[in-house]
């Protein structure tokens, strides 16, 4: 097995991704790594489409405030439930399509291993994964450890 030096959390501040950052300050603990922990903002997204077509829309913008609040929610979380670790850890935000950012997040900063959470309630939610997870899962750089919510008792 290659070594892990490096981990990817993505986030959306959710009891999956609270799930998920145990085992990311675990296996940091275990392996000595740093873990990022990356939150993305979907980019915006026009409220009406005009029965014109898109093509003549003005370019869509977040609010000025919207980074920094993302930056410190990113690092509050990151205080929170990350707690003890050797190395501190990166705290990140992108904007853009979910999947294709902690993708382009993880081959950008070399990452050994995204560990993420999955809803795997019922069968067919175990065959998809739900839409985010598995896009990553197909498209990574590296292996992707998937947290179910109730993972503990098995």
């Amino acid at each position: 097995m290659a070594s892990i030096t490096t981990i990817l959390l993505p986030t959306g501040f959710s009891d999956l991704s609270r799930r998920a950052a145990e085992h990311a300050r675990l296996l940091s603990q275990k392996h000595n790594a740093v873990v990022h922990v990356l939150h993305v903002v979907p980019p915006p997204v026009p409220a009406e489409i005009p029965a014109t077509g898109v093509p003549h829309m003005p370019p869509m913008s977040l609010p000025s405030d919207t980074l920094e609040i993302a930056k410190s929610s990113v690092e509050r979380f990151a205080d929170e439930h990350l707690p003890g670790l050797a190395l501190r850890p990166v705290s990140a935000v992108a904007i853009g399509p979910i999947e294709a950012e902690i993708v382009a997040y993880a081959q950008k900063h070399g990452v050994d291993l995204i560990v993420m959470g999955t809803h795997a309630d019922g069968i067919v939610k175990r065959l998809i994964f739900g839409s985010v997870s598995k896009s990553v899962l197909e498209h990574s750089p590296c292996a992707v450890l998937l947290v179910p919510v109730k993972d503990a008792k098995r």
